[in-house]
């Protein structure tokens, strides 16, 4: 996360290297997708997932301090699943989620 402000949109260390590390992620998503978009769900992902670690204070704060990582990690599994089974066009579309 300091690359953002530090960088001011240059190039991060090892640039290539780690798009390429994502580009097998996508790859992974889009072998064990039944659609959608890999790319999306992947992006989507990493924020939330980073979260966690870099504001451990978060955790405490809003699900509470008995909730744990392993905890978490249970929860953020089951969402990442309901993200590849949401239609995301018609999200961005009409605002509304719709299941498949």
């Amino acid at each position: 996360m300091w690359e953002a402000p530090e960088g001011g949109g240059k190039p991060v260390p090892a640039e290539e290297a780690r798009t390429a590390h994502h580009q097998g992620k996508i790859a992974a998503a889009a072998s064990g997708s039944t659609g959608g978009d890999a790319r999306t769900r992947v992006f989507f992902t990493l924020a939330p997932a980073g979260w966690n670690i870099a504001l451990p204070q978060s955790r405490r704060m809003v699900p509470g301090p008995d909730h744990g990582l392993d905890d978490v990690r249970m929860d953020f599994a089951e969402a990442v699943r309901g993200l590849q089974a949401t239609d995301w066009k018609t999200v961005l579309r009409f605002g509304a989620v719709s299941r498949s």
